[in-house]
């Protein structure tokens, strides 16, 4: 995002520590509202921030505040974690980049193209109810632990970027098959997600059926909350269904290895 970031940002990394010290930029420094006012004052994060992926370093930061002698209680060094303003950041000046029905390419360790999907069942009331990431390749396999498949296929923060062209027209035209795939799979699955969520309210509707209220606002309030705690159910409709990325096999790497047999243990 920043190719200038030593001068734009005034960047300084040490390599040794994981330590990262820059003057965070205006948009930046709006997200930091959120932090609390004492630490920003205390900190001057306003001015420069001290952050690091480094959990040892940010542990070390923290208790050194917590010592009795510490002049005070915040980290001088903040961790980067997935909520930290800095990463939330970051995350949305890079998704602002890719325009409207577009989605990363990305080369990984996988044997087909495999397809990232975000599926969402959502109330009477929009509020999303199930939300799945899943990974479908174009034959139609849907493996729904997105978490497990991206750490599989070697996909993180250390990856490099080989700026290879691919040409996107056939990945493009399999897209409605791989829907498809993700909705069947949602639908097979979609009662047995569904089942805490109708049974909290079920509960909630039977104390309701229990409630007395002798008065004619007494009883409108009771038909309004069920009528509230029955648009929190997931509705009939279908899905909605994104494409967030789509990895792609290496052209250049070697074929993978066939798995050695087993063998099959002799009788004691």
């Amino acid at each position: 995002m920043y190719p200038d970031a030593r001068d734009r940002l005034e960047l300084d990394r040490d390599e040794q520590s994981g330590l990262l010290s820059f003057r965070p930029p205006a948009d930046l420094l709006h997200r930091l509202k959120a932090l609390p006012v004492d630490y920003l004052r205390e900190q001057r994060l306003r001015e420069r921030l001290l952050v690091t992926f480094n959990r040892r370093l940010a542990q070390h930061s923290l208790q050194r505040a917590r010592e009795a002698g510490s002049t005070s209680s915040w980290p001088e060094i903040s961790l980067l974690t997935d909520l930290h303003p800095v990463v939330e950041w970051l995350t949305d000046k890079v998704l602002v980049r890719l325009g409207r029905q577009e989605a990363p390419m990305i080369t990984a360790e996988v044997a087909e193209p495999t397809y990232l999907v975000q599926g969402v069942y959502s109330n009477a009331l929009g509020r999303p109810t199930v939300v799945k990431w899943m990974g479908v390749t174009r034959s139609g396999a849907v493996d729904d632990d997105m978490v497990s498949l991206l750490r599989r296929s070697g996909v993180g923060p250390t990856m490099a970027n080989k700026l290879r062209h691919r040409d996107p027209a056939p990945l493009a035209a399999a897209i409605p098959a791989v829907l498809e795939a993700a909705e069947a799979f949602m639908e097979r699955h979609r009662d047995a997600w569904d089942r805490p969520l109708r049974e909290s309210i079920e509960r909630h509707k039977l104390r309701l059926g229990d409630w007395e209220q002798p008065t004619l606002a007494g009883e409108h309030t009771k038909r309004r909350l069920t009528d509230l705690a029955d648009d929190l159910l997931t509705t009939g409709q279908r899905p909605m269904l994104r494409v967030l990325a789509v990895l792609l096999p290496d052209p250049d790497a070697p074929p993978a290895a066939s798995a050695p047999l087993s063998a099959t243990p002799a009788a004691l």
